[in-house]
């Protein structure tokens, strides 16, 4: 047998030996958005802040990208969620991202819904927007 106490808003479960009893416990189905941040000759690109925002362009979320390029976020409910490098990062790195943004649907599933093997390329600004060329060159 368990005996439920609460104290403020924290909850706990005393377990009463020789006793067996169900104990739900609700759970909250969630998913994940995971991808690669590289730069143009496939390196992988660390320490990239990438920001998830939700339908209403509102900061659900903000994660690294790992040594190796690899960033993943669990815990997303359904929903459709837009995913991007920081603008300011790239900024002060003088680089933009291709595609700028990924937009991408978690699906309501009973058993979790995952978005992988998006793809970032960061590229310099340099080679972004080349200068156009004048007549006097």
């Amino acid at each position: 047998m368990f005996s439920l106490t609460r104290s403020g808003n924290m909850s706990g479960v005393t377990a009463q030996p020789n006793q067996f009893k169900p104990v739900e416990i609700p759970v909250t189905v969630s998913g994940e958005v995971a991808g690669m941040v590289r730069s143009t000759n496939k390196l992988a690109m660390s320490r990239i802040r990438m920001n998830i925002l939700d339908a209403g362009c509102n900061t659900v979320a903000s994660v690294l990208a790992e040594s190796d390029g690899y960033f993943s976020y669990p815990g997303l409910r359904p929903g459709t969620y837009t995913l991007s490098p920081d603008p300011a990062q790239l900024q002060r790195l003088h680089m933009t991202a291709q595609p700028a943004e990924i937009t991408v649907t978690i699906k309501r599933n009973p058993d979790g819904d995952v978005v992988d093997g998006l793809l970032f390329k960061l590229v310099p600004m340099l080679f972004a927007n080349p200068p156009k060329q004048s007549h006097f060159d």
